[in-house]
């Protein structure tokens, strides 16, 4: 029943667009909530959840112009590091890049609008390599591996402020990286919580950057050493 072409990178249901939409309708109700940056699994039940649920990305998920007050549109990255535990199912695999880059390519009719694919690959390698297919859905080696790199990946980022949409075991999996510091507890569908990411940098790092600044002539040198995170 779960192995059908049906389910290769299915798109969201109707209830999944429902809870989408409520959501986008929370967001707005927090006063100044905005993102500087959005991060998500290139799955296709991902990007809509964000081009559904997000309050800035209401404008370009349109086929028709909306007076917005959300007129600044946030970087949008899509990155295979984001994606969720990639299983022996059907709805773990995921289109070509170059279907994703053709099927979003002009968001609400802006072809300047775009998602960044250069984060993911042609094919879909990680579900024909199938390395995370015999792993535990919880407590993965594998996929704490890939949840660390991504956590790395997003601390490196220049923005301040970044929405990462993604999936129950991915996200089960980065929070378990500090579960000192952040709750524990299964991600609902459509659900939002705020992280704080912190990047700690080592003294040998610091004589290091310093170094390189110096060199190099750059005024600053970030890298994340390690991070800690909490809500």
């Amino acid at each position: 029943r779960v192995s059908g072409r049906r389910y290769h990178d299915p798109l969201l249901t109707a209830k999944g667009r429902e809870q989408a939409y409520a959501l986008r309708a929370e967001l707005r109700r927090e006063p100044g909530f905005a993102v500087d940056m959005v991060a998500f699994s290139p799955m296709r039940r991902t990007i809509s959840t964000a081009l559904l649920g997000l309050p800035q990305l209401e404008g370009i998920a349109a086929a028709f112009p909306l007076d917005s007050p959300e007129a600044t549109t946030p970087r949008l990255v899509a990155s295979d590091l984001l994606r969720e535990r990639v299983g022996p199912f059907m709805c773990d695999s995921r289109m070509s890049r170059s279907e994703l880059e053709a099927e979003y390519s002009r968001l609400g009719g802006n072809e300047s609008v775009r998602i960044d694919f250069s984060g993911v690959s042609e094919a879909d390698i990680m579900f024909a390599e199938g390395a995370e297919r015999r792993e535990p859905e919880v407590g993965s080696t594998v996929l704490a591996r890939r949840a660390s790199a991504a956590l790395e990946w997003l601390a490196a980022q220049p923005e301040k402020s970044i929405a990462l949409v993604a999936h129950k075991h991915f996200l089960g999996a980065l929070t378990s990286l500090h579960a000192a510091t952040v709750v524990q507890r299964t991600f609902e569908n459509a659900e939002k919580r705020t992280m704080l990411l912190c990047v700690e940098k080592d003294d040998a790092w610091d004589e290091a950057a310093a170094s390189h600044s110096a060199r190099d002539g750059a005024s600053s040198t970030v890298r994340p050493i390690r991070a800690r995170v909490q809500t």
